[in-house]
């Protein structure tokens, strides 16, 4: 082989290593509240949103405080400094990316899953109409 290609080879195999080590450390895994808090990381928690009438937006410190409960039952209260693109209220689950700071889970990101308009015995607003024989 050339020098050329041997160079260019060896160049590509530690370019793609270097992007698969970056994209392994910015990797966040999946996990309840009691293992999020054990573990001290940014995780993901898949939960819903409980105890409504305790959710505030805390002017003074610029953040939105709410309780979710995750998959295992455990609710824990979640600050969110930034805007919700959504109703909580309409959504069935949200992944709440983020860590423990002390006591309160902190997101940094929250991505809402809302009922389908598709689910079974829903109606879709432009569904086609059932064919007639």
């Amino acid at each position: 082989m050339k020098l050329k290609v041997i160079i260019g080879i060896i160049i590509l195999a530690l370019f793609v290593s270097l992007l698969m080590v970056d994209l392994l450390s910015n990797a966040s895994t999946f996990a309840d509240f009691a293992t999020a808090k054990k573990e001290g990381k940014t995780v993901h928690v898949i939960g819903k949103w409980v105890k409504r009438d305790n959710a505030q937006f805390d002017n003074a410190n610029n953040y939105n405080s709410f309780y979710v409960e995750d998959s295992l039952k455990n609710v824990q209260q979640v600050h969110y400094y930034g805007t919700l693109t959504g109703d909580l209220s309409q959504a069935d689950k949200m992944d709440i990316v983020g860590k423990y700071k002390g006591d309160v889970f902190v997101a940094e990101k929250i991505h809402l899953k809302c009922p389908s308009k598709y689910n079974e015995g829903g109606n879709a607003p432009h569904a086609l109409p059932a064919k007639s024989s």
